[in-house]
């Protein structure tokens, strides 16, 4: 079935009968949403930005570096440290970005 772009894309907000309607079908659909969103957070990671790995169970948690590339899910982190850089390779879901305000970083300059 072919819906209308304005159904799709809705400018207004929704009324609370739509929203849970659109719940209901995320969670119908929990697995076809979920990598809908993963593939969203590949969208919001790009070369250059700073990221932060949110796996518990790697040697990098909690480190911050830069990404460098991205292919197939995968992103390329570049992670420096005094006098030695190393490129190591995370699944897009294993990132964060890390967001710097201004006020952050008029701290950071003092």
């Amino acid at each position: 079935m072919i819906r209308p772009i304005a159904d799709t894309y809705p400018l207004l907000p929704l009324s609370k009968a739509q929203m849970g309607q659109r719940q209901e079908i995320i969670n119908s659909h929990k697995r076809l949403w979920d990598k809908t969103m993963a593939t969203d957070l590949i969208m919001t990671i790009l070369p250059g930005m700073t990221v932060k790995v949110t796996n518990p169970n790697d040697t990098y948690y909690q480190f911050q570096g830069i990404v460098q590339r991205i292919t197939d899910g995968k992103v390329a982190v570049l992670f420096e440290g005094g006098n030695w850089d190393k490129l190591v390779t995370f699944q897009a879901s294993e990132l964060e970005p890390v967001v710097v305000t201004p006020k952050e970083k008029a701290k950071a300059k003092k």
